[in-house]
């Protein structure tokens, strides 16, 4: 015999335990919790109560042993949705376009607030019509 090896089988009263759920690592975006798993062996103490003692988990079936990660923050994360750019305020020369934009979770429009930490895209930005004004041109709205 080149070595022995003493086997642990499962004992019938003992059992898994498992402790609390940790909090979720994030609260939206897709993260984890954990928990503890732990073996107890189930007896009877001298006044005839049920006592719980931890034992090694070898005296547990591990087939049986409880998942201890489990996945939670699924739910999407609040992010800046753009719309459309308008066209340029001018027809000659230089002016400006704009868009709108909304603070967004899972395709609902929510408080501008909640985004707050996030860098918000540009709203307005300077636009070319793509034609030079004439040398006589004056914008609407001035004298």
């Amino acid at each position: 015999m080149l070595g022995s090896e003493s086997c642990q089988t499962p004992i019938l009263n003992c059992r898994w335990m498992t402790g609390e759920w940790s909090e979720c690592t994030v609260t939206c975006g897709g993260g984890h919790q954990k928990r503890s798993a732990y073996c107890i062996e189930r007896h009877n103490d001298s006044s005839g109560l049920i006592e719980n003692t931890k034992v090694a988990d070898q005296y547990c079936w591990q087939s049986k042993r409880p998942v201890t990660v489990r996945k939670c923050g699924r739910r999407e994360c609040p992010k800046w949705v753009t719309g459309d750019w308008t066209a340029c305020s001018v027809t000659c020369g230089k002016g400006i376009r704009s868009r709108l934009i909304e603070c967004q979770q899972e395709g609902e429009r929510i408080d501008r607030t909640v985004c707050n930490t996030l860098e918000i895209p540009e709203q307005q930005q300077p636009c070319y019509a793509g034609v030079k004004c004439p040398e006589d041109f004056i914008p609407s709205g001035y004298c």
